[in-house]
């Protein structure tokens, strides 16, 4: 055990950290996001500093500071900022209900609100290279959690109370630099300190992983293989139906809630206990599953008693701890709420906590949960005073009184259950109630149970006697019963009734209505995820008859490497993209359009270039689009095909540097024959300097994402670690039912398109010709990156959605048209089972505007994010609509090219990147490229033309305007 030390502040413990590693990543690349090592967090971590004391928060006092983020780089670094610095860091999801954010402000009042635009504006102040040692009772955290009054209230630790809650956990979780940990929990739950604070403090890389993830068990498993996780946190809960998907991930911390019944699955489960008031206080290795919740033994400062209702000590009672936890509520200044030790004699600690669990204690020392002991509960790990839920009902005027209550199902999982009264002449409804509530409290604090009353039950005094309350008949929430009609409505049946503990579920039964919750749905999808269901599926069809007709017309089918394998051996339809692409090379068969070329250079001496051809030629054979042509089938169908035996033997050659870049690059680059051939070619080029490797693929089969992931895989092989799966032909597949059964959304599909008609869909030509020649025109914008992604993240959208207004609004102007439209490409990459494929997953995003109605940049900006968003959800649908083809209308391309990092796996030296200048055939008439520089940098456009069509000075200035539209934020008068 690591020697304790009780002054050590949470300040202190982190800069030392960052210090050590220095050099190593903190925060893993991922998307939007280029990565960050510790000496990088720690250089912006001071930069906030510099922005809070410019704005007059004295660092070192425990000023409060409030962060509202959302889950992103940004919230680490601020959060980190707090703790180094001496703020008191007061944590606030933006994702709370108004009235919700609006009480903490209120109560807690920071002095300062740290957003993604101060973070921003952070980053252009001087690191404040700041001598702060935080005393250990500086208040350094304020969780809000569940209040019994009706409010939620704020706990208080100070900086010595987070340093002892992270050195209690250091060896027992046992991280190293080498651990590559998930970061699952909300910022807001108070097992951050184990989930962010912990692995930042042990040197580990860290990758946030999303919640709409971590809530699906299927999609957590994958995340966690392909971004090679080594430990993370799950609420056990979710954990017993987690699938370990690889060898990576061999520790998982469960906590939140009751253990039991977890089987380790091969991995290492540390089970942890604790509350918000004292953080992890106990903990204990699952090496077995075991009906019996135990929460392991007391660790690091923490010593614990178990009291009956007189203060003693006995075998069985109340868990009651000492040690270094909150210093108090901020709702309760000046009343100490721990009582005075009575053992402090014994421990030397002043107070006592009560936390209201009922525990035994073992032989052994360790210690088993029974049960709470008083009326707070917890759903999936996230602590619930009934009060709250209670009083926020009882202040309605057509409610006369209220009780909550939390029950337990047999697979101990938690949910609550409200009761009311209603005032006499009133009528509510339940969706009104849960509506009501969800002004005011997170979503897993509505009951999924309503029931109402005439009266409440009283015991023989009179009192209310919350124990005769009836545990809730779920069969009054049932329709009338109605059989399952074939074998998918069956399982689907089958299921809920074994997930809601209900008997028998009919296919009208809502999911919802019976208590069906996300996590609930995260037990339907372990046991239907081979069936196809996804999360959509059980919120928009909600009964068995819904769901299993959304099933049906998806037609997806398990991805497993056997139905992998099969559909890479059966020909696919082109994707609308594919087409579009195949189209324009065969209207300029001999120029340069639609090449991707890549490369990477290594240094010399760094990889044996036999070894390096070995691993190239694994991942040439291993991914199926490189055995991929385009031809047709007997019905002369234009298709796609594997062919693996078409896959050639990679070359050696041995040049000179001046020859590799006098001819080698530049000859490398040529038309590809389109039909009954790779649509790629490659090479090992060896230099006195550099190793490269050039691969030159047709746009028809890769995208920009893809690569990084080509790269990863070959420095994968090369160091003899697994290759990630190849899923690309069960996309293509799962793309062309989905076009297929384009009857699933039609009629709002059709509305969409319907809405989609551009009378100017290009700058006006200067005049007609038939030749395809490419003429190019570079400028940049007079911002810088991170101004731009400030002014959009203020406005709510993404960078994408102001370059696409930009676009529209400077093609107005160039045309004099009021209603135009515009393209923007979609990577279509945004599943984590999508990230790492290899092959084609873009699509075109069309964009059509009325300047009359968009008449301020605001509303502009609007209305190409609602079309966004239409556009990427019927994007595969409307593919199916011939009038929505990409080659059929001709639009304004707007393309944003993200800064493209290489992997994290390259060898020292080693570069990647992609080189554009080689194309003599443009794609689309009129088309520009958004190329990062980084955020301190402006972005370059480069404007794509037709040079048959528009003279180079015409093309110039439509750049021009449209740069000036994109540095006035799109603000129209």
């Amino acid at each position: 055990m690591k020697e304790m030390n009780k002054t050590s502040t949470i300040s202190s413990i982190l800069t030392e950290a960052f210090k050590n590693h220095s050099e190593k990543t903190s925060i893993m690349p991922g998307e939007g996001f280029s990565g960050m090592t510790y000496g990088e967090l720690y250089d912006m971590a001071c930069r906030v500093a510099s922005l809070l004391a410019e704005n007059g928060v004295e660092p070192g006092k425990g000023i409060r500071v409030a962060i509202s983020m959302s889950r992103s780089p940004a919230y680490v670094v601020s959060f980190a900022a707090c703790l180094l610095f001496g703020y008191a860091a007061v944590l606030l999801d933006p994702d709370y209900p108004e009235d919700r954010k609006n009480y903490i402000l209120s109560k807690a009042a920071p002095r300062f609100v740290l957003t993604e635009a101060s973070y921003y504006l952070a980053k252009e102040c001087t690191p404040a290279r700041l001598k702060i040692a935080p005393a250990g009772e500086t208040d350094a955290v304020i969780v809000y959690t569940s209040g019994s009054t009706g409010n939620p209230k704020g706990i208080i630790h100070s900086q010595a109370s987070c340093g002892s809650a992270v050195y209690r956990l250091l060896d027992v979780i046992g991280l190293t630099p080498q651990d590559h940990y998930g970061v699952a929990a909300r910022f807001t739950f108070a097992v951050h300190c184990s989930d962010l604070l912990l692995p930042l403090a042990s040197g580990c890389a860290v990758t946030l992983v999303p919640l709409n993830v971590v809530r699906d068990p299927q999609m957590l498993a994958l995340f966690c293989k392909t971004h090679q996780i080594t430990a993370t946190f799950m609420p056990p809960s979710l954990f017993r139906t987690f699938e370990r998907a690889s060898d990576t991930l061999k520790t998982v911390v469960v906590s939140g809630e009751k253990v039991f019944n977890i089987d380790p699955k091969g991995m290492r489960v540390i089970a942890t206990y604790g509350m918000s008031e004292a953080y992890v206080m106990m903990a204990e290795e699952v090496r077995e599953c075991s009906e019996h919740a135990y929460i392991g033994k007391p660790i690091g400062d923490i010593c614990a008693y178990v009291l009956d209702e007189n203060g003693q000590e006995v075998e069985e009672g109340e868990l009651c701890v000492t040690g270094v936890f909150l210093t108090g509520y901020t709702e309760y200044q000046g009343t100490q709420v721990p009582a005075e030790n009575p053992f402090m004699d014994r421990d030397g600690h002043r107070w006592l906590l009560h936390t209201h669990d009922c525990v035994r204690k073992l032989p052994d020392g360790r210690y088993e949960y029974i049960d709470r002991m008083d009326w707070m509960v917890k759903i999936n790990g996230n602590r619930v005073e009934l009060g709250e839920v209670e009083n926020i009902l009882r202040r309605l005027p057509e409610i006369r009184d209220v009780i909550a209550s939390g029950y337990t199902d047999a697979q101990g999982r938690v949910f609550l259950c409200a009761y009311y009264i209603q005032q006499p002449e009133c009528e509510v409804s339940v969706q009104y109630l849960k509506d009501k509530l969800a002004e005011k409290v997170p979503a897993y604090m509505i009951p999924p149970f309503f029931i109402r009353l005439d009266e409440f039950p009283k015991n023989a005094n009179g009192k209310l006697d919350r124990k005769a309350l009836s545990r809730p008949d779920l069969s009054r929430f049932q329709k009338e019963y109605v059989p399952p009609r074939d074998e998918i409505e069956a399982k689907i049946c089958r299921t809920m009734e074994q997930v809601l503990g209900v008997d028998p579920v009919g296919v009208n039964d809502d999911f919802f209505d019976l208590g069906g919750d996300s996590l609930k749905s995260a037990y339907m999808l372990s046991e239907l995820g081979d069936e196809g269901l996804t999360y959509s599926m059980i919120y928009d069809g909600r009964t068995p008859g819904g769901i299993a007709e959304l099933v049906r017309q998806a037609g997806m089918e398990t991805r497993t490497l056997r139905r992998a394998m099969e559909e890479r051996n059966r020909p696919q339809p082109l994707l609308p993209y594919q087409t579009y692409y195949l189209d324009y090379q065969m209207y300029s068969p001999g120029r340069i359009i639609m090449n991707c070329p890549l490369y990477c250079r290594i240094p010399a001496g760094k990889v044996d270039p036999e070894q390096l051809k070995s691993a190239l030629m694994k991942v040439l054979h291993h991914f199926a689009v490189f055995g991929t042509i385009f031809t047709f089938d007997s019905s002369v169908e234009l298709v796609q095909q594997f062919v693996p035996e078409l896959i050639p033997d990679i070359g050696i050659s041995y040049v000179s540097e001046e020859a590799f870049e006098k001819s080698v690059r530049p000859g490398f680059i040529r038309p590809f024959r389109l039909f009954n051939s790779l649509l790629w070619r490659g090479g090992i080029f060896v230099t006195p300097e550099n190793t490269y490797i050039l691969i030159d693929m047709h746009h028809a089969v890769t995208d920009r994402a893809m690569a990084g992931n080509l790269f990863r895989n070959v420095f994968n092989a090369l160091a003899g670690k697994p290759l990630d799966d190849d899923d690309y032909y069960l996309y293509l597949h799962e793309q062309a039912l989905q076009r297929m059964n384009a009857t699933v959304h039609a009629r709002e599909a059709l509305q969409y398109l319907k809405e989609f008609r551009a009378y100017s869909g290009f700058p006006i030509p200067d005049f007609e010709s038939n030749k395809n020649e490419q003429g190019a025109v570079w400028t940049e914008t007079g911002k810088t990156l991170g101004e731009l992604e400030r002014f959009a993240q203020e406005n709510r959208v993404s960078l994408q959605n102001l370059l696409t207004a930009a676009g529209a609004a400077a093609l107005g102007k160039y045309n004099h048209a009021r209603r135009v439209g515009v393209r923007w490409t979609y990577n279509g990459r945004d599943e984590a089972w999508k990230e790492p494929l290899m092959g084609m997953l873009l699509s075109g995003i069309p964009a059509n505007i009325d300047l009359d109605a968009c008449d301020t940049g605001e509303k502009l900006l609007q209305e190409v994010k609602r079309q966004a968003m239409l556009g990427i959800r019927y994007s595969a649908v409307s593919a199916a609509f011939s009038e929505f083809s990409p080659g059929q209308t001709e639009r304004l391309s707007i393309v944003y090219q993200h800064g493209a990092d290489g992997p994290d796996n390259l060898p020292e030296g080693a570069q990647t990147g992609e080189y554009f200048e080689y194309f003599t055939g443009t794609l689309t008439l009129f088309e520009l490229i958004v190329f990062e520089q980084g955020a301190d940098q402006p972005l370059r456009i480069k404007a794509v033309f037709n040079h048959a069509r528009y003279r180079e000075e015409s093309a110039k200035s439509f750049a021009e305007l449209f740069v000036r539209e994109v540095d006035r934020g799109c603000r129209m008068p």
